[in-house]
């Protein structure tokens, strides 16, 4: 979670975003929206129903009036990224455990919560101006935090996907000579591109770096064979 301005703010909303973290893969016939499952599942997803969060007044009066002033939350967040960010089935509805942290945090505010399908690299650029916060799946890192401020709710690592099976036998120790798919403005692209580099200096195959917008355009080209 990524915000300008807002780290007192932060401390205190931090222990109800934690909440309602850990009970977000839950479901609720009271949610605000449903989807559908993903390509492997034809049930439905729905949203955890965060009712139960109400307007704490002392927290909201610590909000900044560039914030308040049109009673709304805008929230960049990156939806192409199931579970915490994705599109319900109308192709355009935000759903996800990070769209119900969003919506608890607005309800603790007193505001309105309006999730904004953004491309991943265009959020942090875009907060203070276009969104009033970012929820996504950031790395927090040095770089990026000299111009924002983070909560940290969620810590998971990298993983690489390959075809089922590993048909040709990838390994990830030696990545020259492999076309690796990866999504724009993430760390694991800055990570691929070291690797490529590191290839070009040792006179070894190059690597090939299919640099895609949305995470969902990356799973395919594995799937597809093209990375």
């Amino acid at each position: 979670m990524a915000f300008n301005n807002l780290r007192k703010l932060a401390v205190f909303a931090l222990s109800a975003a934690m909440i309602v973290s850990l009970g977000a893969c839950g479901t609720s016939e009271k949610s605000d929206s449903t989807a559908s499952g993903d390509s492997e599942s034809s049930s439905n997803t729905t949203g955890y129903d965060v009712s139960g969060v109400t307007k704490d007044d002392d927290i909201a009066a610590m909000l900044p009036e560039s914030v308040t002033k049109d009673g709304k939350l805008t929230v960049g967040m990156d939806t192409s990224y199931a579970p915490a960010e994705f599109l319900a089935e109308d192709g355009k509805t935000p759903i996800g455990f990070d769209v119900d942290i969003a919506k608890a945090l607005s309800n603790m505010f007193g505001l309105e919560a309006v999730p904004q399908t953004s491309n991943f690299d265009s959020i942090i650029p875009s907060i203070g101006t276009k969104y009033d916060i970012g929820i996504s799946s950031f790395t927090i890192t040095p770089e990026r935090m000299e111009a924002v401020d983070f909560v940290s709710m969620f810590k998971a690592g990298s993983t690489w996907v390959v075809k089922k099976g590993n048909p040709n036998k990838v390994d990830t120790s030696d990545l020259c000579g492999l076309k690796i798919a990866v999504q724009t403005g993430t760390t694991q692209e800055e990570e691929v591109n070291a690797a490529a580099k590191q290839c070009k200096a040792d006179g070894k195959s190059e690597v090939q770096i299919l640099s895609n917008k949305l995470q969902t355009d990356v799973t395919t080209n594995v799937a597809t064979g093209k990375a």
